[in-house]
């Protein structure tokens, strides 16, 4: 598997509120030095929502750049009270 596609998806909010979020998830994955600690994040549009998508079929992706990702997405979640 190479493609990954996810988005966050909290109960409560409709789906306009989700994309715009997924697109404040990327602008910040975006922000750092090194974007998304080495993993460039897309935000494609799949039946009218939107997704992040990561490409992850990369000779230098690595556990440790898959994990620095995850962190990065947990600061995120964090700061916005998910």
């Amino acid at each position: 598997m190479n493609l990954v596609c996810f988005r966050l998806a909290p109960s409560g909010t409709n789906a306009a509120s989700q994309d715009e979020l997924n697109a404040k998830l990327q602008r910040y994955l975006l922000s750092f030095s090194e974007p998304s600690k080495g993993v460039y994040l897309s935000l494609p549009t799949y039946r009218g929502q939107r997704w992040l998508k990561a490409v992850l079929l990369n000779t230098y992706t690595t556990i440790d750049t898959l994990d620095a990702l995850f962190q990065s997405i947990d600061s995120f979640t964090e700061k916005v009270n998910l």
